[in-house]
């Protein structure tokens, strides 16, 4: 895998299926991330059906989930970090339209 982001995955992945003939795809990532990773995939000419996977779920909601803790800590650093990367996302092809 010659990719460092999500970005150049859509680019390389795009190059090969599309010279597989291949233009509709399922795309399996973690729910967190499945947002940004459709619109690059979209951005190379693909029909997508995201398949979100790894969700982040509870049974239950207890006193103690209202608490500070390491593990609401990191998804809340999981989250912001997928946030800035759609504003980021949206920025860089904002700029590709206008330049077009």
């Amino acid at each position: 895998n010659a990719s460092n982001d999500t970005g150049e995955n859509a680019s390389y992945t795009g190059a090969m299926l599309k010279n597989s003939g291949i233009t509709r795809i399922a795309l399996v990532s973690s729910a967190a991330h499945l947002r940004r990773a459709t619109g690059y995939f979209q951005d190379q000419g693909f029909d997508v059906l995201p398949a979100p996977t790894g969700f982040f779920t509870r049974s239950r909601t207890t006193f103690l989930d209202f608490l500070p803790s390491a593990t609401s800590l990191n998804l809340s650093s999981e989250a912001l970090s997928e946030w800035l990367g759609i504003l980021v996302q949206q920025v860089v092809l904002g700029i590709r339209t206008a330049l077009r």
